[in-house]
């Protein structure tokens, strides 16, 4: 692997890692403000991760239906010779 590419890795982890702590210390002081009990966050962000889910299902299909499309559409299927 060369240099660039783990300094690129290690500035993505160094991202990855300052958003988790913003985001577990935002929700901590939403829930301990009584904005929203932990319960109530924890579905949330299970419905959240669902709906997530789901549209990337649906756009994977869409995505394998229309890549099947494509090849289909320089393919000639009538007689011979009139093409």
């Amino acid at each position: 692997m060369s240099l660039t590419s783990k300094i690129m890795i290690r500035n993505l982890n160094d991202r990855i890692l300052t958003q988790s702590i913003v985001i577990e210390t935002l929700m901590q002081v939403i829930v301990e403000s009584g904005i929203i009990s932990e319960s109530e966050l924890e579905t949330r962000l299970q419905q959240n991760v669902e709906s997530v889910s789901d549209t990337l299902e649906t756009l994977q299909k869409e995505s394998s239906e229309k890549i099947k499309l494509e090849d289909l559409q320089g393919l000639y299927f009538g007689p011979v010779g009139e093409a």
